[in-house]
């Protein structure tokens, strides 16, 4: 039979271990109130350290539960967000990880192309952003941005300018296909 101080004991540890919560809901909680905190700023230009802190805690959540779903979420922001404050080969790293480590994963194919568009548009390695962009249409052909992927490959390289003049001579020729 079970004593007073056993059930006490019991009852005890049960409200101690619920009352702590797991290591992976205390991170989610923290990663939650370090989006809040970027995410507010009426900028629209965070502040590098702060992203850079969330950054690392997407990739210590990541690294600490590969088989946890929001893994491959945190990668994808981890790299969205390396990207935006101007750490474009972090942005290719997460980008790839979450290709790699989590290929069913609804982004995985946009995780692809954007690591072709990190190379083509920050890093101007326009060899490596056409490999990227091949891979991705031979592996993605019927993707819903895959037309926008053989674009910039049959644009890759072209400057602004050159980009202006082509889609101009392209209007003017449907303008007088059109008179016709």
């Amino acid at each position: 039979m079970i004593n007073k101080t056993t059930t006490f004991s019991l009852l005890f540890s049960l409200v101690f271990i619920f009352s702590c919560g797991s290591p992976q809901s205390k991170m989610r909680e923290m990663i939650k109130e370090a989006e809040k905190g970027l995410l507010t700023d009426s900028t629209f230009s965070p502040d590098a350290l702060e992203a850079k802190k969330l950054i690392g805690l997407y990739d210590q959540y990541a690294k600490q539960f590969p088989a946890d779903t929001l893994s491959a979420e945190y990668l994808f922001k981890a790299g969205e967000i390396s990207a935006g404050i101007n750490d474009p080969l972090a942005g290719i790293d997460y980008y790839d990880r979450l290709y790699k480590n989590y290929p069913g994963y609804n982004k995985a194919p946009v995780a692809l192309f954007l690591q072709g568009f990190i190379y083509e548009n920050q890093l101007g390695r326009l060899d490596e952003a056409k490999s990227i962009y091949q891979q991705f249409l031979e592996r993605y052909p019927e993707h819903p941005i895959a037309s926008d992927v053989s674009v910039s490959l049959d644009n890759l390289g072209k400057s602004p300018e050159e980009l202006m003049e082509m889609f101009q001579a392209q209007q003017e020729e449907r303008d007088s296909l059109s008179s016709l």
